[in-house]
């Protein structure tokens, strides 16, 4: 009996080994994750905050912010906000939007013949890293908040910051939405019903 007790504290200790290098595993698995996660969220509200700025340099450069989309002579809506603010966005490396802004077409709708070849161009900075699939349809994750009190009051109407009586710090601009099946350049925004 004494020799089959021996032989089976090596396994013992083995398996605790084993089992101790799996939680472990399991655990730097998850840390790992959550550390991505957490870099994506910045990244998400990097963009944001980007594209509060290209507002407020649009503002400057126009004397109001941009409509929330552009419409035809009569009335049809064009293009979103997201296209006319191109010009005002800080150029990530690696991305060309001059090539995009050169390309699209200003008086035909975002899914126009000439327009429609540009869908494929995505610029990052209207995509949260954190919805991947959304950003690979390019369907963005930011919308503008559209209504009669708000920034933007839609219809091609434009206002400007200093229009807001509320305080500046507690007034929501854009939203962050997830899986939207909005494309980047959709002249769809959020009215608080969706």
């Amino acid at each position: 009996m004494r020799p089959l007790r021996m032989a089976t504290r090596p396994i013992i200790i083995s398996g605790s080994v084993a089992v101790c290098s799996l939680a472990f595993l399991t655990w730097l698995v998850g840390a790992i994750g959550r550390a991505r996660e957490e870099a994506r969220s910045a990244q998400c509200v990097g963009n944001l905050k980007q594209l509060g700025l290209a507002l407020l340099n649009y503002e400057s450069a126009h004397g109001c912010l941009p409509p929330a989309y552009v419409v035809d002579p009569h009335g049809k809506p064009l293009y979103s906000w997201r296209v006319v603010l191109m010009a005002y966005l800080e150029r990530e490396e690696g991305w060309n939007d001059r090539q995009l802004t050169e390309k699209f077409r200003f008086d035909e709708s975002w899914d126009g013949p000439a327009n429609r070849k540009l869908h494929g161009m995505r610029p990052p900075n209207f995509f949260c890293p954190s919805h991947t699939e959304s950003a690979e349809k390019g369907f963005t994750s930011f919308l503008a908040v559209v209504g009669p009190r708000t920034l933007f009051p839609g219809g091609g109407k434009t206002r400007r910051l200093a229009d807001v009586r509320d305080d500046s710090k507690s007034t929501l601009m854009l939203v962050e939405s997830v899986n939207t099946s909005i494309h980047w350049m959709e002249p769809a925004t959020w009215t608080g019903t969706r």
